[in-house]
């Protein structure tokens, strides 16, 4: 008698969902995709930066970055910014990012993430191998900008750290910078130096999201638009199904990648530490001298990269929930990236769409990948701002757990 395939829910059709289903197919099971919106990546992977920066991968929690806040809290073009109401709703939470912002849980969290990002640069590799999607993709490299030569020396003490993961990555004089980035010739900022990794590579990671569930729904993946998830079932301890708004769904396995919705559906003992840093981004009608490499401005937390024939403008990071972005914070990126390249983008273009999104973070900045509670449910989620470039490689830690 042939035996029956496991059933798999992954709830969520961000970039995490998409990889876990594609990961479950692979391993043999019947996969069902559920999320409550219309269309795919609509949350966090909407609008966001656009680079699969694997050697930047690095904790945010920092002794650096604990001395820096008070004069980035202050300062409004830092884009740097706390809710009350975030900080009361997760106290639980910034007390454990506090107790990170060490020399050494920054290194060990930072070493952690790096080989992470290694599997999963390597793990995007293969995926790519076995699913033709289109989505504006260029081996660019990424350059992130000193103000100072302090901020250059600091930076530049974390490069052994990435080296030792195997990332190829240099630290370039003002000059260098330029040479690399023509466009900076006419930038209105000054800069020292910067650290430039060759190997990075931008694309549309919403394109990515949608082409490549495109792709598995061909291959049989079912997918549930517009459904909401209520609570999971299930009996002596293992997963059964779904109670969702429009019935029960049954499952042998299911996995929760829905951001900061997946704390909600799992048991509270069992519940993971999960607040939203929430980022913003516009994407502009690029012109014939848009930049090749992608460019990060950390003192005022904003990255620019070229997708195709748009330039994508992403930044901010503020302690704070899901909600729409200002015109004031759209504004201001908007400027810091014409000052930085006055002739990349028509910055004047009426049909820019701004998009804003919570980033689901941890408290060491690792996702959780982990079975949470019964017998087959399991959680990946809280990338941060690193969910694209962890996506591939945490689909393959998910797989080791589950077989």
């Amino acid at each position: 008698m042939m035996q029956r395939q496991r059933r798999a829910v992954v709830v969520g059709a961000g970039v995490i969902g998409a990889t876990s289903a594609e990961m479950l197919m692979r391993t043999g099971h019947d996969v069902t995709i559920i999320d409550t919106e219309t269309a795919p990546a609509q949350g966090a992977s909407h609008g966001n930066a656009g680079q699969l920066c694997y050697p930047f991968a690095v904790a945010l929690g920092s002794p650096g970055f604990l001395r820096g806040m008070p004069r980035s809290l202050l300062d409004p073009d830092s884009g740097i910014g706390v809710s009350p109401w975030t900080v009361i709703k997760y106290w639980g939470w910034l007390v454990g990012f506090l107790r990170n912002c060490t020399d050494e849980r920054y290194r060990r969290n930072s070493e952690r993430l790096l080989e992470l990002a290694k599997l999963s640069a390597l793990a995007h590799e293969r995926l790519l191998e076995r699913h033709d999607v289109a989505f504006d993709a260029r081996q660019t490299g990424k350059l992130w900008l000193a103000p100072t030569n302090a901020a250059l020396t600091t930076a530049a003490s974390s490069l052994p750290l990435r080296r030792t993961a195997g990332f190829t990555i240099e630290v370039l004089s003002e000059g260098d910078c330029r040479k690399v980035a023509p466009q900076l010739e006419n930038a209105r900022y000054k800069i020292a130096g910067g650290i430039y990794a060759p190997d990075s590579p931008v694309g549309d990671c919403q394109a990515f999201t949608s082409g490549l569930i495109c792709r598995l729904r061909a291959q049989g993946l079912k997918v549930k638009f517009g459904v909401k998830v209520l609570n999971v079932r299930t009996s002596a301890g293992c997963v059964t199904g779904l109670q969702t708004t429009r019935g029960e769904v049954p499952a042998d396995l299911v996995v929760l990648a829905t951001g900061l919705g997946a704390p909600d559906l799992i048991p509270r003992s069992w519940r993971p530490a999960i607040a939203p840093l929430r980022g913003i981004s516009v994407t502009l009608p690029a012109v014939q001298t848009a930049l090749e490499v992608s460019v990060t401005d950390p003192k005022r937390a904003v990255a620019i990269c070229r997708l195709g024939s748009r330039l994508r403008v992403t930044g901010g990071a503020e302690f704070a929930p899901p909600g729409r972005p200002t015109e004031r914070a759209v504004s201001r990126i908007i400027n810091v990236a014409r000052n930085w390249l006055p002739d990349a983008a028509n910055y004047d273009a009426v049909e820019n769409r701004a998009w804003c999104g919570a980033r689901p973070t941890t408290a060491d900045s690792f996702p959780c990948i982990a079975q949470v509670g019964a017998k087959g449910l399991y959680v990946n989620s809280g990338h941060g701002s690193l969910g694209w470039t962890l996506a591939a490689g945490s689909a393959e830690l998910l797989r080791q757990q589950i077989m």
